[in-house]
């Protein structure tokens, strides 16, 4: 089991303990972002909203602050997770990956004010019993998106959802028993996507636990949702109009309570 805190050990802020990924920020690009993403916050005509960017524009070596909008201690959590990860990846024969998409109430989704993430993670963890994979190891994360849908339904809704990693499971199996109780909805074109993890399990399991979030284009129909592909995702970072709602509650939900494990 992986420390409370890992933001607080500096092992997990040391680039030079960790294989970095391809565009990963360094160290000191990482410090100046959370500089810049500070400054922004504390601008906020929000009092709330500017208490977050103090809180990161005080993080430093040694007095890290924790915050779940912070990407030097979103870093150091992620690095925390993948350790944990390729330990149990090294005693196993086989990993799959799954996304999870639960379908968004499209009234209460529309902002995070009403995301609680102790009652997702709780609602994951009946669904993975109902579907008969409540007594195997599990690991994941949440990741969230902001899906703009036009066409039938015009709208723009927070949608959280879950990255899971399976040891030693069969795909089929698993990718059938998910989607007994994670169904197609008008807003989730595909609630389920597993596949096998074959080749550098270091980058899949890094893509588990984000530190940057997208707005995602989707057009509707009577039949439901899908992705417009040509549109690329837009980062949801300074000067972009979630940007502070996103950092305020992701300071909220938090950094550990962002993971799940289950029998482990």
């Amino acid at each position: 089991m992986a420390m409370t805190k890992p933001w607080e050990n500096e092992e997990f802020h040391d680039d030079e303990n960790f294989e970095l990924l391809k565009k990963e920020k360094r160290a000191k690009a990482r410090a100046r972002q959370a500089k810049a993403d500070a400054a922004a916050l504390r601008d906020s005509p929000s009092p709330e909203v500017r208490a977050v960017g103090t809180i990161i524009r005080e993080c430093a070596p040694d007095t890290r602050c924790g915050s779940g909008a912070d990407i030097q201690c979103g870093t150091a959590t992620r690095r925390s997770l993948v350790k944990d990860l390729k330990a149990l990846f090294d005693r196993s024969t086989s990993f799959l990956t799954a996304t999870v998409v639960p379908a968004p109430d499209p009234l209460a989704a529309r902002n995070l004010a009403n995301f609680d993430v102790s009652r997702f993670t709780a609602e994951l963890t009946e669904r993975l019993a109902d579907a008969g994979l409540g007594t195997i190891p599990v690991t994941g994360a949440i990741d969230i998106s902001l899906n703009t849908y036009t066409g039938v339904h015009e709208c723009q809704l927070w949608v959280p959802h879950w990255t899971l990693f399976f040891p030693d499971c069969d795909r089929r199996e698993v990718s059938n028993r998910l989607s007994r109780v994670f169904h197609r909805t008008q807003f989730v074109e595909k609630p389920v996507y597993v596949q096998e993890i074959t080749k550098t399990p270091h980058i899949a399991f890094s893509y588990a636990y984000k530190t940057l979030f997208y707005e995602i284009g989707y057009r509707t129909t009577e039949h439901g949702a899908r992705r417009i592909h040509e549109l690329d995702p837009i980062k949801i970072v300074v000067g972009h109009p979630s940007f502070e709602h996103l950092a305020f509650h992701l300071d909220r939900i938090g950094l550990a309570q962002r993971i799940f494990r289950q029998n482990q």
